[in-house]
């Protein structure tokens, strides 16, 4: 046990912090439903990954009596200058704070999964108790045995809304607008056939061309024992793809997807293309039971335009989804223009925030709001299907 509170006040509940699952893991899945996200199993296998600078923190939740009533699962971020692209520190608004940017860091609480969609931190067995969540989080920041100077506490893909009496009261603001994307299925859909029978013209040529440049590729699912073999390779595809975004909030290694595979087994796949038996891309997919993710990806970039490797991972996702019956294919957060193109819609996801007061916060919450407000509108303009006509 890493850190204890052991007083209900005015302010905040009873609670405990454990530094790893195993500390902890017969209270914590007492606490879920069956099959609920935040199981042991799935939270251990990013906490033996040890992605970088990241750490872990369990929070138990007790009443009056020291009785468990809820958990939160949050990530400790040391987010510092190697977390963005610098290049887009060159931007006109930004160039004033680029040098005082590069040489700081900043302690961020993720109540949440940063390597997850709709992975909601927190459950609480009385959903009435979830106002609780955010003093204690904010207890925790401000005398966690660690030290840490927290910045920012970001509570990531809430599907539990807050109250806004709780959200004022700690401070808290609903963060700008963050939209993922998304592919739902039709009914009409039983085959790639069918999709492409509601494409537009324009689009359904496209769709043909994008799928005669994927000729050449071998495609397979590997096996665990595949994806051991291939860590190495794997992991440099991932970070050909993760290197070039603006903002990389934690970065993983292949280790990563040999425990997904271990953990969640047909539930995670992962799929290969080789060219002349090299592999030079993968997708990674998360089943539900009505859904599909298409989860990280690698791409060797110098065939990406010559096999259109991107865009037939899409479709070849979306293929999958058909054959397994999936009613949604979630697309995630990048590329919505190319994602658009292929028939995903978005689907807006709330997030909550709270900044600490001071200089480098201010410099970093100017940076977090200008970035934020960069969103390319153009994929709003992509609609691949035929006009319908009543």
């Amino acid at each position: 046990m890493h850190n204890f509170c052991p007083l209900v006040c005015n302010h905040h509940s009873a609670y405990a912090v454990f530094e790893k699952i195993d500390l902890v893991q017969d209270v914590w899945q007492s606490l879920l439903p069956v099959g609920h996200h935040l199981s042991v199993a799935q939270l251990r296998l990013l906490e033996i990954t040890n992605p970088e600078a990241i750490q872990f923190r369990y929070i138990i939740f007790q009443d009056e009596q020291l009785k468990p009533i809820g958990c939160a699962y949050v990530q400790l971020l040391r987010f510092n200058a190697s977390h963005y692209n610098h290049a887009i520190l060159n931007k006109p608004k930004l160039a004033s704070i680029k040098n005082f940017l590069l040489k700081q860091d900043a302690d961020i609480l993720i109540c949440g999964n940063l390597f997850r969609m709709n992975f909601q931190g927190f459950y609480f067995t009385n959903s009435q108790h979830k106002d609780l969540l955010l003093p204690v989080l904010k207890h925790y920041v401000n005398n966690n045995p660690d030290k840490r100077k927290f910045t920012s506490v970001f509570l990531k893909d809430c599907l539990d809304g807050l109250s806004s009496r709780v959200l004022k009261d700690n401070r808290f603001s609903v963060a700008p607008k963050d939209t993922a994307m998304q592919i739902t299925l039709r009914d009409n859909w039983h085959t790639f056939d069918d999709y492409k029978a509601d494409l537009s013209r324009k689009y359904l040529q496209r769709a043909i061309k994008i799928k005669a440049a994927k000729s050449p590729l071998m495609v397979k699912e590997l096996t665990l024992d595949e994806i051991e073999a291939n860590a190495p390779r794997i992991e440099f595809l991932y970070h050909q793809v993760a290197d070039k975004q603006d903002v990389k909030m934690g970065l993983l290694n292949a280790l990563y997807f040999v425990n997904m595979k271990a953990t969640l087994q047909a539930n995670f796949c992962l799929v290969g293309y080789y060219l002349d038996n090299q592999l030079v891309a993968f997708s990674s997919y998360i089943l539900g039971d009505t859904t599909m993710e298409i989860h990280y990806i690698g791409i060797d970039y110098a065939y990406n335009d010559s096999h259109k490797i991107y865009f037939n991972i899409l479709f070849d996702g979306l293929e999958m989804a058909m054959h397994q019956k999936k009613h949604t294919v979630a697309l995630g957060r990048t590329t919505k223009e190319a994602k658009a193109s292929a028939g995903a819609t978005p689907v807006y996801i709330q997030n909550y925030i709270w900044i600490k007061f001071g200089l480098p916060t201010l410099a970093f919450n100017y940076f977090y709001k200008w970035y934020s407000n960069q969103t390319n509108d153009a994929w709003k303009n992509r609609n691949p299907f035929k006009t319908i006509v009543a």
